[in-house]
């Protein structure tokens, strides 16, 4: 069947790529044009991924109508910032009961929605009941090596969430089901944070013992934050929240962990971003994290204190030792 992706990054490449072997057709599209050409002249995702050969059935279209059209399943892989604006551009030409799938990992700025809130606020509703997360511990270099990966797909209906996991399946990629698809979400989107606050401890030296405690601390308190939402607090300690935040803590692909580790050694943020390259959604995810845990009332110290540096200037020696000298929060 053919299945369609929106937004060719690191991540939809290696979605993209995943999915080629399961699929006749794999049509993308990415806003950005040269992307496309790459790979329609190169076979290659030159910008992300320079020196790997996709398979000749993943396809381009220039414009995300054209993409669409006829497809037996869409994957949203925009970063969350651009979520709405490519919903919107596709919401009149979607084919019906099929899986939408949101493979981004964040929360919208200003609207504090999630990515499936924000697919919900954008698309009729006949539609909101196709919509998938797609979530887990993912390294999109991995997925493209061929290495074994495991993700988990939450939907409102079991029966879509099923055809999601079929699209995906095969000897190296296992998705599991969950209808919890707050906790999926809210683990997705804070693991990044705390990525930032181990990556800091690490940039300073600070061994580990500390990325330790800032990883199981951070953890509680995305759990907290989760079930507060609406999730459910065994989701958070699963796949798409302690598995996606060991990977995103401690791997050296992770771009989180690696803007954490930089403003620990005390450079500043604009110059890692626009080193990078590539979106940190953990940036947009504290800002967003601190809003929810004031509005509700919850203390998140680790979230809280990568806030601090991120927004308020603070250096990240004084943030660790800040946190530590705080008494531990209440579950």
């Amino acid at each position: 069947m053919k299945v369609c992706i929106l937004g060719v990054g690191s991540f939809g490449t290696a979605l993209a790529a995943a999915l080629a072997p399961l699929h006749k057709n794999v049509v993308v599209w990415d806003a950005n044009v040269s992307i496309l050409e790459s790979l329609a002249a190169h076979r290659e995702n030159k910008r992300y991924h320079p020196g790997i050969v996709l398979p000749p059935n993943i396809q381009p279209a220039f414009t995300p109508q054209e993409a669409v059209e006829d497809a037996r399943l869409v994957l949203f892989a925009v970063p969350s910032n651009a979520m709405r604006k490519v919903a919107l551009q596709v919401a009149g030409c979607l084919p019906a009961h099929v899986p939408i799938i949101a493979a981004a990992k964040g929360i919208e700025e200003g609207t504090l929605m999630t990515m499936t809130q924000v697919l919900e606020s954008c698309l009729p509703e006949p539609f909101h009941p196709y919509i998938v997360v797609l979530s887990g511990p993912s390294f999109a270099r991995e997925i493209l090596l061929g290495h074994p990966t495991v993700m988990t797909a939450a939907a409102r209906w079991d029966t879509v969430a099923r055809k999601c996991q079929q699209a995906f399946a095969s000897r190296v990629f296992r998705v599991d089901v969950s209808s919890d698809i707050v906790g999926v979400q809210i683990g997705a989107a804070l693991k990044n944070v705390v990525a930032i606050a181990a990556g800091m401890a690490e940039g300073l030296g600070l061994g580990h013992n500390a990325r330790a405690a800032i990883m199981t601390a951070g953890l509680a308190e995305v759990a907290l934050l989760g079930v507060r939402m609406g999730g459910n607090p065994i989701t958070l300690y699963g796949m798409s929240g302690m598995g996606d935040l060991v990977l995103t803590c401690t791997g050296v692909l992770s771009r989180n962990r690696s803007t954490g580790f930089a403003l620990g050694q005390g450079r500043k943020l604009p110059e890692i971003l626009a080193e990078l390259g590539q979106v940190a959604e953990g940036v947009s995810a504290a800002h967003s994290a601190h809003v929810l845990s004031t509005r509700r009332n919850i203390r998140m110290p680790v979230c809280h204190q990568v806030y601090q540096v991120l927004y308020e200037g603070k250096p990240p020696e004084q943030a660790i030792a800040d946190w530590m000298a705080q008494p531990p929060p209440e579950f």
